[in-house]
């Protein structure tokens, strides 16, 4: 029983021991007393605005608040404010573009702040895509002699006001002011000639979607490059071999040539010696379907036609319009010239009787595609794989001449058929591939581009010319399936060699 009672003694004192350190560990946290924290400021937000960011909030109640403290942070840069405890919103000026971290505190007299969580906010600068995309108003604009030409987008209601500001010719500033009423025209041609070597400006007031601000934008100086269409380019490279625009290439040209459909005329503006513009004088169509409209299409007829009538009125352009091609005769202006049908010029193709040729694709027995139709010389019959329901094909067809002769072009002959045989009419192909070589190893393209646009419509020929006029022995065709329904084929009916 002693042992018992020494070792209940021993115990107590190692508890009242280890109270004691557990007490001193307390006092030593709590110093002089417990901690007090200041009220912090609740529903922080922030707001974007022109170069500023607006910071508002809603204060504490806490009587011991000296001062409201924002305090905002972008990279490396700080800086802070200090307000009275009554404030409830700052702006916070003078911004540069960038995501902002931004707290606001409470202060007291001591300096002790209160708990803030931060807010990120991003002011509206000339470099925020917002602003950099907002509307110009001016799709697009053209400096034709002295004369400008625009071209204009949609008016938005955030616009405030927008104008014009240029030099006429005489040296005096006008300014053109641009309103909804004046943009539905959509395509402008400023009354007065302007001084070609002074600068052309657009000045803008608006809002922006989120921001309260009106916004005055940066002024915005009119490019006086040149800007061309994907159409405009292909038919230059094309026809002219031209891979790369040169301005001393646009500056020689005085008649140019359009054959096939495009958007519009417009690239014309960019041509300041421009003479006579020419359509379809290249496509040689069957007498029977030269009186159809239209073979060569514009997709955007009204445009063009304000182009046209620019291009007359500033530089004298003349026109000369073959077939019925580009436009209908009840929108034809009275400066064009209608032209017929154009003649075909007097081509001598080479005989092929003794050539052989072969295709990627052969036929499958018992059907016969009559190949040796393309080169018979003959219009009145053609070449016709299978119609199937299958994946399109790709045909391949190569040609040894036997011999290395110098090759001036080819003249390639769609199908003719009876008006009413919408299977022949949807078989036409309007693409294709020639490729040449001597040694039938390395192949070149036979002209400026891969890919050739050919006419198709019923019968119709289409020349295309070589450039350089190579030496040849070997030929590649390769034209595609076309579709008829949901099945497919493809038919031509010749290919002469001159």
């Amino acid at each position: 029983m002693a042992i018992k009672k020494y070792l209940w003694i021993l115990i107590s004192l190692v508890l009242v021991a280890g109270c004691e350190s557990l007490e001193d560990t307390y006092s030593d946290y709590a110093g002089d007393g417990a901690i007090r924290y200041l009220g912090k400021c609740t529903k922080v937000s922030v707001a974007p605005g022109w170069k500023r960011l607006i910071v508002k909030w809603v204060n504490n109640v806490d009587p011991v608040i000296d001062k409201i403290k924002v305090r905002w942070q972008v990279n490396d840069m700080k800086d802070s404010i200090l307000l009275a405890p009554n404030t409830t919103e700052y702006s916070i000026p003078d911004l540069e573009d960038g995501n902002y971290e931004v707290t606001v505190c409470a202060i007291d007299k001591n300096g002790n702040e209160s708990l803030a969580n931060p807010i990120f906010g991003r002011p509206y600068t000339p470099t925020h895509e917002t602003i950099i995309s907002f509307t110009r108003l001016i799709s697009k604009h053209y400096f034709v002699k002295k004369r400008l030409v625009l071209f204009f987008s949609t008016w938005q209601e955030n616009i405030s006001s927008a104008q014009l500001n240029y030099y006429t010719a005489d040296g005096n500033v006008k300014t053109l002011e641009l309103t909804s009423e004046l943009m539905q025209k959509k395509y402008y041609l400023l009354p007065e000639e302007i001084d070609p070597d002074k600068p052309v400006i657009l000045n803008r007031e608006g809002q922006v979607e989120g921001c309260d601000d009106l916004i005055v934008f940066d002024p915005y100086q009119l490019s006086r490059d040149k800007l061309y269409t994907s159409d405009f380019k292909h038919w230059l490279k094309a026809k002219y071999g031209q891979s790369e625009i040169s301005e001393e290439f646009i500056e020689s040209l005085r008649e140019l040539e359009y054959d096939y459909s495009l958007s519009s005329f417009e690239d014309i503006l960019n041509l300041p010696n421009l003479e006579k513009l020419v359509l379809g004088k290249n496509r040689y169509l069957r007498t029977d379907m030269a009186d159809q409209v239209p073979q060569s299409e514009l997709y955007d007829l009204e445009r063009s036609l304000f182009v046209l009538d620019v291009a007359n009125t500033v530089c004298g352009l003349a026109v000369d319009r073959y077939n019925k091609h580009y436009i209908p005769d009840e929108n034809l202006p009275a400066y064009v010239t209608k032209k017929s049908n154009p003649t075909q010029p007097a081509l001598t193709c080479l005989d092929a009787s003794t050539w052989e040729y072969t295709c990627s694709e052969e036929d499958k027995y018992p059907y016969n595609s009559n190949l040796e139709n393309l080169f018979d010389g003959q219009l009145d019959n053609w070449w016709q794989p299978e119609l199937i329901s299958t994946l399109a094909r790709t045909y391949e067809i190569t040609v040894d001449m036997k011999q290395v002769q110098t090759i001036h072009g080819i003249k390639i002959v769609q199908k003719a058929f009876d008006k009413a045989d919408s299977q022949s009419a949807s078989l036409m192909p309007g693409m294709i591939k020639v490729k040449v070589s001597t040694n039938k190893i390395s192949w070149e393209d036979a002209t400026y581009v891969e890919e050739n646009t050919i006419g198709a419509t019923n019968g119709e020929t289409t020349i295309l010319y070589f450039p350089n006029s190579p030496d040849v022995r070997y030929f590649k065709f390769i034209v595609n399936d076309q579709v008829y329904g949901q099945n497919f084929s493809v038919s031509l009916a010749e290919i002469g060699v001159f």
